[in-house]
């Protein structure tokens, strides 16, 4: 199935001794990927919107936030990768991305690979190391369910005499993509937590 997946986007500018604003920058690359691969329109204070929403980030200043979106999207306007399609009340740029997919295949990972018990993982840096990896597998497999959710809705909306054969295939999708959005939030949090320490120490 073709996906987009984070090395569609061009890589950002290193955050070694700012593990807060890695994980913005993080969090931003992963909601545009999902306007990106769901087709969705947006302004700028519509992402900024949705990152301070997340827990993480509720009290971060928002006009920071709306910086990092900004620098971004311009960034990547600048690529050709995002495109002003319109405008809101004369004043915000509503934007459309378009990336190339690449072919990506979702599997659970293996024991041997990812497993943190098998990589006897001892440092921050090393737990830090693997969420980043899980992170990326689990977005991955997100929008591959969400993708499967939107086909089937698709189908069922053209015919809806075929809905006891259709409506499980839909609930399923959604409930694994809910599924995987929850290991995600956790995975973020549980990131979040470790640089707070590493901040402090």
């Amino acid at each position: 199935m073709s996906q987009i997946t984070s090395s569609s986007l061009p890589p950002r500018k290193p955050r070694h001794n700012n593990p807060l604003g890695r994980m913005i920058a993080e969090a931003l690359d992963n909601q545009l990927l999902h306007y990106a691969y769901t087709n969705t329109e947006f302004t700028i204070p519509d992402v900024r919107n949705v990152l301070h929403a997340l827990p993480e980030f509720a009290d971060y200043d928002k006009t920071r936030l709306r910086y990092y979106v900004r620098d971004r999207v311009h960034a990547l306007e600048r690529l050709g990768l995002a495109t002003r399609v319109g405008m809101v009340d004369k004043k915000r740029a509503i934007f459309r991305l378009h990336f190339d997919v690449e072919e990506t295949v979702c599997e659970q990972p293996t024991t041997d690979d990812t497993s943190p018990v098998s990589a006897r993982l001892s440092t921050n840096d090393d737990l830090l190391t693997f969420l980043e990896k899980d992170r990326q597998h689990l977005n991955t497999c997100m929008h591959i369910a969400i993708s499967e959710a939107e086909y089937y809705k698709k189908i069922l909306d053209q015919y809806p005499t075929e809905k006891a054969r259709i409506i499980p295939l839909l609930q399923a999708a959604t409930e694994k993509s809910n599924h995987l959005k929850g290991k995600w939030d956790a995975n973020l949090t549980l990131r979040s937590q470790l640089t707070s320490q590493e901040l402090r120490s």
